[in-house]
């Protein structure tokens, strides 16, 4: 196993998910979640296993594919990003399988940490699910705007754009 992630570095890696949290969020975070080692061809997300968890990817790279008898990728996750956010706020089968490409540290909070944090600290909480919350509306409006055959919703720094792009080609689009 790797060493433990400091709050530190938890807050620098993922500050647009601590962007809303109090102070101190990082070194609870830090504190409450697991920390595993995870093997290249290890399924960190499958569509046959129900899922619950937040996943943070501290180290490595993983491959994102969706389909069940017509599989293909539709992209790639490393580190800093995070997943499993649709299972974290409703536990359940995750939408796509998410393989590991090379040796990998994930960072995990369940759906029951998640409870934890509401009781205990109901800010730090609310700044995460906030986070989350805007990360799927701004997925969800991309793919809204795809299916219309429009133009992606425009975003300061471009990442809507790039993310609708990505998935475009993936769909054998120029």
């Amino acid at each position: 196993m790797t060493e433990s992630v400091s709050p530190n570095q938890l807050q620098e890696r993922f500050a647009s998910l601590l962007a809303e949290c109090p102070s101190g969020a990082a070194a609870v975070l830090a504190g409450a979640m697991e920390q595993r080692a995870i093997a290249p061809d290890e399924a960190i997300l499958s569509t046959d296993v129900d899922s619950d968890e937040l996943l943070l990817i501290w180290t490595g790279r993983f491959g994102v594919w969706i389909g069940e008898k017509d599989r293909h990728r539709v992209g790639t996750l490393g580190p800093g990003a995070w997943l499993g956010d649709v299972t974290f706020i409703e536990p359940g089968r995750p939408s796509a399988d998410v393989i590991a490409e090379t040796d990998a540290v994930v960072l995990a909070l369940s759906h029951s940490q998640l409870k934890t944090l509401v009781e205990v600290s109901p800010t730090l909480a609310r700044g995460l699910l906030h986070a989350v919350n805007a990360d799927l509306i701004r997925r969800l409006r991309t793919i809204d705007s795809e299916l219309r055959g429009g133009e992606p919703p425009q975003e300061k720094d471009g990442w809507l754009k790039r993310m609708w792009a990505r998935m475009h080609r993936a769909q054998g689009g120029v």
